[in-house]
């Protein structure tokens, strides 16, 4: 979200701007500093004590100077850096470099007193070593005093290898800020403690005011207020209407700055062009946290959608976190806070499942699942449009969190996801992760929501999901199938099932399931007959729970003759209590947990494990081998992330971006084909003057596109990077400067810039295609034409423009890619215009007129066949016996003539 304003300077780095969350789980907003910053500055050095000015600059400097201010707030960004971090309007921070050299700056704090303790040093710190490192810095120092330990600590803790000595009674420190895989953990651990603090005071707050609480039961407020109570809600409930003076006989107050003491929760249902004024209210009341369950921003229009930004534009800046707007709420089952603060008539029991959906419409239908099945949840929240609070901040409150065992993920988009694969990965290593994702086509992303066009296709969601960890499911009943064994049950270690049951039919069906999820049928299926005993039952499962090749347990039962179901689900339940190894149930027409008290009827008793129970064999099957998958995944071993010496990141990411630039779908796309380079080769005694060019492949990137050369003599084949090296100007073929049409197939790209030459493209590497030097097949060097002469030092000699037209259109004829010519008929009165038959070259030529002389006769040497102007063969030896020579003059080409004193060529 930016902050710069209309007032930012020519040059600003709105791309440098970011609000981060504090170590206490407020918000403040992070900037580059501007110019018009300089009353700010002013108050912020003001309000400081004088010990903390005399650690920033060493002397009790009780008042800036014009000039200190004008300094401060004037950087170039490249030079000198300097930001600011900001709340409700005022600098409460200041972080800055100043280079001192082309890969070394000083780097300087000032935090303020109210702030400090905050982590908003290191928060400064992490974002001007990043922006240091885009500008070619490698390294920071500082001056700090010796009592300076909060800053000595912020340099020491963040991670970098830092060098101390001290000299004249100031401790010099230096660090270089390259990422270290400790930095990386302190920045991820950092961010971590500080989203996970702020959801810690959404789900437990102390005071909850409701903005728009009325008595009317039908309307949002007094739902959600109902909801309040009726949870007993174990702090302290304020409804703020200015039209009421009690509801639910409570004291009602017009505003919410009107509310005694501290409001660490605002709910907000009012209509939405009110909630601007009540998020301005909340900021002066000091309120810590937002939930608006308002609709009619960005899911209905673009004026709902700029409301929207500015919404969350004004919390932010006065610290609050937003979850929504249009939110179904959020549950905290924790008896200790007992929040209800939903829509939802049914509320699940407490228990150990942690739940997210970012549709009302799902909430609800997800807690009405979970209270069907008798699945007790520890929180649940609901983002709405995910305008703020999205389902990353509540796995980071998830990850520290005693009360919950499993989580449950319903996701309609997602706005960054490598920090959700990142923060996924962390959480599965100790905590299953189930998600279901809609939006596998364009039609699944819900309006409101603001995400990032993806050209990548839904098997690498899946597959992002799968190396993080993550249990991929298609619907919600999948998912709670899954959750009520990951949740009550332990973890299989392996694949190994035992099937027990009453039918031989439900053994069978539970194992082809088996079968077709890849699970081995090491024990059974063991069918007991319809009249057995619950001691009976007992003992099979013993016996399969205590066999060494297993390492689950399937149960299959139809409703015995001799024995009742609580019979039976009492003897499952304990057999399972007994072992360590995972259990699941079948009771035809039951879904569930089976805890002995409510989802099976009639069982009695408390068992010490809840058993899922589910109404067909196959859900049971698949939920096992979901879990089953999850588990060898989290035994494997993860191995340490490395980072290989040598590799420069940037270069790699260059590479990558051109090759995806060409090619969108990546390397070996069906779309690439293989370059070819035509290359011509000098011809040498014996081969054929018509000979098709060889053809040598180019080595290049996989991905790249094929360009021509312009030249008539010699095409190169090149990539597309390399033209970017070689200073080409565009991707779109463009005709040669001194050839006439060219051909379809041929693809010509247009001349560099910068080139002097017409007709060749500059090389951008002399070692990677070194210039080849052959002579004109058709004339010989001191004969050569000045159009046959090489235009530039790249250039080769190559043969007559003539003769290279004639042997390129008898290549491309050969080849099948361009048409014979055409000759006229032999009707000259013929419809239709006949092309000019094709006049061959100048060598051609010369050959045929060669041809037609006379033969020489028995013991004769043919007429013009000469060896040499001074040898007995010369051509003019045999010419009073044989003839004068037939003259070629009529096929030379007129040479041009030389003023006195000029050169060739001259104008």
């Amino acid at each position: 979200m930016g902050h710069g304003g209309g007032d930012a300077p020519p040059g600003y780095p709105t791309s440098w701007e970011a609000d981060v969350v504090l170590r206490d789980g407020t918000v403040a907003s992070l900037r580059p500093i501007r110019p018009d910053d300089g009353d700010a500055l002013q108050r912020f050095h003001n309000a400081q004590s004088d010990e903390s000015i005399y650690l920033r600059f060493f002397a009790p400097l009780r008042r800036l100077s014009d000039a200190d201010v004008l300094r401060f707030t004037h950087v170039d960004y490249v030079d000198r850096v300097a930001l600011v971090v900001t709340m409700r309007d005022e600098i409460i921070g200041v972080g800055r470099f100043d280079r001192l050299d082309g890969r070394s700056a000083e780097v300087a704090f000032n935090i303020s007193d109210h702030y400090q303790g905050k982590g908003i040093g290191s928060v400064l710190l992490e974002h001007l070593a990043a922006i240091a490192r885009d500008l070619g810095i490698a390294r920071f120092t500082a001056e700090v005093l010796p009592q300076n330990r909060k800053m000595l600590a912020v340099f020491s803790d963040a991670g970098y290898e830092v060098a101390r000595r001290i000299e004249d009674g100031v401790v010099e420190v230096g660090f270089d800020i390259e990422p270290t895989d400790r930095s990386r953990a302190v920045e991820m651990s950092r961010e971590h403690r500080a989203e996970a603090q702020s959801l810690r005071a959404l789900l437990t707050p102390r005071t909850i005011a409701v903005v728009g609480a009325s008595r009317r039961t039908d309307t949002f407020g007094g739902q959600l207020l109902d909801r309040l109570l009726e949870s007993r809600f174990a702090g302290r409930v304020v409804p703020v209407n200015p039209h009421v003076k009690k509801l639910r006989r409570l004291t009602c107050y017009p505003t919410v700055s009107a509310v005694p003491g501290t409001v660490d929760l605002a709910i907000v249902a009012v209509p939405a062009p009110a909630v601007l004024e009540v998020v301005d209210e909340c900021a002066e009341a000091g309120v810590k946290a937002l939930l608006v369950v308002s609709a009619g921003f960005a899911e209905e229009s673009p004026g709902g959608a700029a409301l929207q930004v500015e919404l969350v534009r004004r919390a932010r800046s006065a610290g609050m976190r937003v979850i929504g707007p249009n939110s179904f709420g959020i549950i905290n089952n924790d008896p200790d806070v007992r929040l209800n603060a939903t829509l939802a008539p049914t509320l699940p029991p407490p228990g150990h499942l942690g739940l997210f959906a970012q549709s009302g419409a799902l909430g609800i239908a997800v807690l009405a699942s979970a209270a069907r099945r008798n699945l007790g949840i520890s929180t649940f929240g609901s983002a709405g449009n995910r305008a703020d609070v999205s389902g990353n901040d509540f796995m980071q409150y998830w990850i520290d969190d005693e009360a919950t065992e499993a989580v449950g993920l319903y996701l309609e988009s997602m706005g960054n996801p490598r920090k959700f694969s990142r923060i996924a990965r962390k959480l599965a290593l100790i905590k299953p992760v189930i998600v279901v994702k809609s939006g596998v086509s364009r039609f699944g992303v819900p309006p409101g929501h603001t995400v990032r066009e993806t050209k990548a296709r839904p098997e690498v969601f899946s597959a992002m999901l799968k190396q993080a960890g993550v249990i991929r499911v298609e619907n919600v009943h999948q998912l709670f199938d899954i959750a009520q064994l990951v949740v009550h049950q332990p973890l299989p270690a392996g694949d190994r099932v035992a099937i027990v049951g009453n039918s031989a039919a439900l053994g069978a069906l539970t194992a082809d399931a088996c079968t077709s999820w890849k699970l081995t049928v090491a024990h059974g299926p063991v069918c007991l007959p319809s009249e057995a005993s619950a001691e009976d039952f007992r003992a099979a499962l013993d016996r399969a729970f205590e066999d060494p090749g297993v390492d689950s347990v399937v149960t299959c039962f139809i409703p015995p003759l001799a024995t009742g179901d609580e019979q039976v689900a009492a003897a499952v339940r304990d057999a399972s209590a007994a072992s360590d190894k995972p259990c699941v149930a079948t009771f035809l027409g039951l879904r569930g947990v089976d805890d002995g008290h409510s989802s099976v009827k009639g069982t009695g008793g408390g068992g010490v494990r809840a058993i899922p129970v589910y109404a067909m064999p196959e859900d049971a099957v698949r939920a096992l081998a979901a879990a089953t998958r999850y588990g060898q995944w989290r035994s494997r071993d993860q191995g340490t992330p490395v980072a290989p010496v040598g590799i420069n990141r940037r270069i790699a990411e260059d590479v990558v971006g051109t090759v995806l630039s060409v090619s969108p779908r990546g390397a070996g796309s069906p779309t690439t084909r293989r370059p070819r380079c035509s290359r011509r080769t000098a011809s040498t005694s014996g081969a054929s003057r018509r000979s098709r060019p060889s053809r040598t492949p180019w080595p290049r990137p996989t991905g790249s596109a094929t360009r021509w050369c312009s030249s008539r003599s010699r095409r190169w084949c090149v990539t597309r990077a390399a033209a970017a090296g070689s200073g080409w100007t565009s991707s779109t073929p463009r005709r040669c400067a001194r050839r006439g049409p060219r051909s379809a197939s041929v693809s010509r790209p247009s001349r560099p810039t910068g080139s002097s030459c017409r007709r060749w493209p500059r090389r951008a590497s002399r070692a990677s295609s070194p210039p080849t030097r052959t002579r004109c097949s058709a004339r010989s060097s001191a004969s050569r034409s000045p159009a046959c002469r090489p235009s530039c030092s790249t250039t080769s000699r190559t043969a007559s423009p003539a003769h290279r037209r004639h042997r390129l259109r008898a290549d491309l004829v050969g080849e099948g890619r361009a048409r014979p010519p055409r000759v006229p008929g032999p009707d000259p009165g013929a419809p239709g215009r006949a092309r000019r038959p094709h006049r061959p070259g100048l060598g051609a030529r010369r050959r045929h007129a060669r041809d037609r002389l006379p033969r020489a006769q028995p013991g004769q040497r043919p007429p013009g066949r000469g060896r040499g102007a001074r040898g007995r063969d010369h051509p003019r030896a045999g010419a009073a016996a044989h003839g004068p020579r037939p003259s070629l003059a009529h096929l030379r080409r007129p040479r041009r003539r030389v003023a006195a004193g000029g050169r060739r060529g001259a104008a």
